[in-house]
């Protein structure tokens, strides 16, 4: 017995000693602001058409464990903001004109478990992919303005998503301690279940429930995989 025990103490400091902590944090940055503009040759006045345009970002540090050199698993949470403006008029840029429009705030919370498989290593560059299990609650309000002026202020519906998403991602390390790292989130994959539910102003209540799916794609629409691409620091502790 005494055997067993020293045998198993013996593999638990090996696994250890192995055993990699790492901290760390990812931003990710999103901005989409389509417009069109054409001229009338008549009047010489230019008309542009704006189409809804949203900024997002989200920030999630993390920790890391790694047993081996090429796997590590871990937990991370974070938090982000959309903020959407859709125009309801065409804009004329060469008039002084009042256009109106909503402005939408969005915040979002997640937490999430994920692992990560080091494909290959060449000198200071490793190639990796990283799979994410999240949770996800989004709150927001909705403004309504004519010109400068706030006229109306709605509660959006609250959302809740359950998602999975595997990404491939490059790391740079500058030493065996500190490393940068990048999220290709455009060559991911990703699917999430989505329930809203809001209140109409009856006082009645609605629910709905959505799957989505998506691939090769610039907005995966799931947590932690914001934009084209998510930046990453790590610092290993041991």
């Amino acid at each position: 017995m005494k055997k067993l025990v020293l045998i198993v103490a013996v593999m638990a400091i090996a696994t250890a000693a192995r055993a990699q902590f790492s901290v760390g944090g990812t931003l990710g940055f999103n901005i989409n602001s389509p417009s069109s503009s054409y001229m009338n040759n008549v009047t010489s006045v230019t008309t542009t058409y704006r189409a809804p345009n949203a900024i997002e970002w989200f920030v999630a540090p993390k920790v890391m464990y790694g047993l081996y050199d090429n796997f590590k698993f871990g937990v991370k949470g974070g938090i982000g903001m959309l903020r959407n403006r859709e125009y309801d008029t065409i804009i004329f840029t060469n008039l002084n004109d009042n256009p109106q429009k909503n402005k939408i705030h969005r915040w979002q919370w997640a937490a999430g478990a994920f692992a990560r498989f080091n494909v290959f290593t060449w000198d200071y560059f490793t190639m990796y992919v990283e799979g994410t299990l999240a949770f996800a609650s989004t709150t927001g309000d909705s403004v309504y303005y004519i010109a400068t002026n706030k006229r109306e202020t709605t509660a959006l519906p609250s959302v809740s998503q359950i998602s999975f998403s595997v990404v491939p991602g490059v790391n740079y390390a500058f030493t065996d301690r500190f490393s940068l790292e990048a999220t290709i989130n455009v060559l991911g994959l990703a699917y999430s279940y989505t329930w809203i539910a809001s209140t109409d102003p009856d006082g009645s209540e609605r629910k709905f429930r959505e799957h989505d799916y998506r691939m090769f794609n610039t907005n995966l629409n799931v947590p932690f995989n914001q934009g084209i691409f998510t930046l990453g620091v790590i610092y290993n502790l041991y």
